[in-house]
């Protein structure tokens, strides 16, 4: 299993990488990008030693807010599976504001 990290390149394109299974770089992670979801995961990024991996059903609002934000160093995943596999610990916000624990299967 891989997972896709979309990060924003020359001229605004979008340039997708691979990330074998297991490179684990998130330590917290958002499931949800709307509005409440997006601001929370800027708001965790921006806290020193952060690394948020985010998910969202659909994947272009992932990109867009990698897109508008590239500071913030986002991991983001296609597929809920990648998304569980991308953190090294597990804990997750999704945008209901509840925190859960996700198991690695």
């Amino acid at each position: 299993m891989v997972t896709r990290v979309a990060t924003p390149g020359h001229n605004g394109v979008i340039e997708e990488a691979i990330m074998p299974e297991q490179v684990a770089s998130a330590n917290i992670g958002v499931v949800g990008l709307a509005v409440m979801g997006s601001n929370l995961a800027r708001n965790l990024a921006s806290r020193e030693g952060n690394t948020v991996a985010v998910y969202n059903r659909t994947y272009a609002r992932a990109v867009a807010l990698i897109t508008e934000h590239p500071e913030a160093g986002f991991v983001p995943s296609e597929r809920i599976e990648d998304f569980v596999h991308s953190r090294s610990r597990r804990a997750v916000a999704s945008e209901a504001g509840s925190f859960s624990e996700l198991r690695n299967p």
